[in-house]
């Protein structure tokens, strides 16, 4: 790699001559300032690309003699990374030069790296002056290279800001490193560290210097450490991460580092150990998995108690009769049975780690019910439309209920006393794909309202997590929650505003093909040429009492099995018979005993034809998100009504079983 030059021959010519003598008269004034010198003092011929000049300095630095570094090029002494840098800065330096042919221009200080005679590394900064011809070609380039180890000595010729520096640099109670880049390697060269690197690493400073910065600290080659300051160099982006590493004892800790670019394409690490923090932090998450743990299993339990409650009063209120006191009661019995299931959902979403439980949902009636509760007792004027039949999407109904019910609070802030908001849904077709690459039939809602607005940095913050509204401004609350449970939904979700004309709110989310579910009541459905026959497994006796119940109700026939065992043993005798059951309830968790899943495999071995519904109160369990993925026909979450128990059983039973009343 060569300095830029002009184009020539390299034959002598008055211009070389007068070159020549300049730099003679400058030897000889300056000589013997310049040979006492600690710093390297050089000129190179740029039509030659030889080093015409240096100073004794250069034997000291870098182990060469004047005669050996006159006959050697420059990328022999010089890093082809720095060689890169110096040749991009000269360029850019005379591009931004102005002044009349033949003036000097002065290059802003280079970060390098040198390669002494014993092949070190050395870091170094370089100054150059470039003297341009008559055509503005580079002519000659004069340089000062100075050493630079900040970390262990303060240079006798600095002045007290850089001992300042230096002090400053060594009480750092932190690891810090200054290191450059290599071009043709993945690897970084350390050019300087601190009194804190020393006893981190056990390598002492003068030792570490010029050398792989993945020798000083190992474990920055096993955790795509080099990558990413690869990217902070290209990018300038500072970033913080922990680093697992193994001590002399092979003991796991964990160091934090810090990365930041400075000028000359060098980095400024600083790291510490963080051990103690990150076992804190590893025994907390234990405790939260715990949490979850505990959460799930509290949500079962009451999965199954409330089962059992709104079970037998569902079994009742269809025994008596409708106009009665007593079944008006009933009714408002079973309000709370919504209430509860919710709960228990949210219970078990903590338990999931966010997962989420979808059916069936009317967007529009949920959205009603949403705006009716956030708006009561309000003189705002709201209205809410759709286009064609009611749209149906696949919903987690608590978790999109809680995410309308904040953007309408939010739209509820920002109108005045009489404003108005208005909310319209359609069914539409996404112009690009959603979340998850879905690009289909999509519901669109839009929420709309007349009040303050937003500015435009708030519109580029409301959906992150530390959204503040500016004081001027009526109370907003940030939506990145509601961003993420609309892209756990599949969705997207995107505002319009304008301060003081109001903001409109567009969520789309994957509407496909879904049907109105058909949440009819236990009196339509009928058995239809001959009652179908279930079998049912569950360890509750109470809660297979219910179950019973319900099949009966059904008009189904129904036999029931407290365990594993007990299940497969009924079903092969009736498939020995030939009369098989046409569907057989597993509940998925049989404390102390073989569960649903084992059964269902089991099952399956017996008659491959067989169909099974798995329960659970679990909605975490791998088997509520994909049935078919394990073997299951469909599933049923407890607690479930008889409604949803028939509409479930429709499903998957033949119409010469089991139907609904036409």
């Amino acid at each position: 790699m060569h300095l830029p030059h002009r184009h020539g021959s390299g034959s002598p010519s008055s211009s070389i001559d007068e070159h020549k003598q300049i730099v003679s008269d400058i030897l000889l004034k300056f000589n013997p300032l310049i040979r006492q010198s600690n710093d390297i003092y050089f000129i190179l011929d740029s039509i030659e690309n030889r080093i015409v000049y240096s100073n004794e300095a250069v034997s000291e630095m870098l182990g060469f003699t004047n005669e050996e570094v006159a006959a050697l090029l420059p990328n022999a002494f010089v890093t082809a990374a720095s060689m890169s840098t110096i040749c991009d800065a000269i360029p850019r330096a005379i591009a931004a030069h102005t002044r009349e042919k033949g003036d000097a221009v002065t290059v802003p200080p280079l970060h390098v790296q040198l390669i002494a005679k014993d092949r070190k590394r050395i870091p170094a900064e370089m100054r150059l002056t470039v003297t341009l011809a008559r055509d503005h070609t580079v002519e000659n380039v004069a340089g000062v290279v100075r050493r630079e180890v900040v970390a262990h000595r303060t240079r006798e010729d600095g002045g007290e800001f850089e001992r300042l520096l230096s002090d400053t640099f060594n009480a750092l109670p932190v690891g810090c490193i200054v290191c450059s880049s290599q071009v043709d390697s993945d690897d970084f060269i350390l050019q300087a560290c601190n009194s804190a690197t020393e006893k981190i690493t056990g390598i002492p400073g003068r030792e570490s210097i010029g050398r792989q910065l993945t020798e000083i600290l190992p474990e920055l080659r096993s955790n795509d450490v080099l990558s990413v300051m690869k990217s902070v160099v290209q990018t300038g982006i500072a970033v913080k991460m922990p680093i697992e590493h193994r001590n002399d004892s092979d003991k796991k800790g964990w160091r934090e580092y810090q990365i930041c670019r400075i000028s000359g394409g060098s980095l400024v690490t600083l790291f510490c150990d963080v051990s103690d923090t990150q076992l804190q932090l590893e025994e907390a998450n234990g405790s939260i998995e715990s949490l979850a743990v505990i959460a799930g299993a509290v949500a079962h339990d009451l999965n199954n108690v409330a089962g059992l409650l709104f079970g037998q009063i569902d079994l009742v209120l269809g025994s008596i009769e409708p106009g009665s006191e007593i079944a008006a009661r009933l009714r408002q019995s079973m309000q709370s049975f919504d209430r509860m299931r919710e709960l228990t959902r949210q219970l078990s979403t903590i338990s999931a780690r966010g997962k989420t439980e979808k059916t069936p949902t009317d967007i529009g009636e949920l959205l009603h019910t949403v705006a009716t509760k956030t708006l009561k007792k309000t003189d705002i004027s709201f209205s809410i439309s759709g286009e064609g039949p009611p749209v149906i999407i696949g919903a987690d109904s608590p978790l999109l209920a809680y995410a309308f019910n904040e953007i309408l609070l939010n739209a509820r802030n920002a109108v005045s006393e009489h404003g108005n908001i208005s909310v319209s849904i359609r069914r539409g077709d996404a112009e690009e794909p959603l979340e998850g690459g879905f690009n289909g039939s999509v519901a669109v809602i839009t929420i709309a309202d007349n009040g303050c607005g937003l500015s435009k940095d708030q519109q580029r913050t409301i959906f992150k997590p530390k959204f503040e509204t500016g004081v001027d401004q009526r109370i907003q609350k940030g939506l990145a929650v509601v961003k993420s449970i609309i892209s756990r939904h599949g969705g997207t979700i995107s505002l319009t505003s304008e301060p003081g004309q109001g903001t409109e709110i567009t969520v789309l989310l994957p509407a496909g093909n879904q049907k109105t579910p058909d949440y009819s009541t236990a009196s339509s459905m009928v058995p239809h040429n001959g009652p179908g026959r279930v079998l049912v497994m569950d360890d509750e006796e109470i809660l297979l009492d219910i179950a019973t119940q319900m099949c009966r109700r059904l008009g189904l026939e129904v036999a029931t099995a407290g365990n594993s065992n007990e299940a497969v043993e009924k079903y092969r005798e009736e498939f020995r018979q030939g009369s098989p059951f046409d569907l057989v309830l597993l509940d998925l968790t049989i404390p102390g005993g073989t569960g649903g899943l084992e059964t269902a495999a089991t099952l399956k071995k017996i008659d491959p034809e067989v169909k099974t519904v798995a329960m659970s109160g679990y909605a975490d369990h791998e088997v509520m998100a994909d049935p078919p993925k394990f073997g299951f026909t469909g599933i049923l979450t407890k607690p479930f009504r008889l409604s949803e128990f028939g509409t479930v059983l429709k499903s998957i039973l033949p119409e010469d079983k089991f139907q609904l009343k036409k």
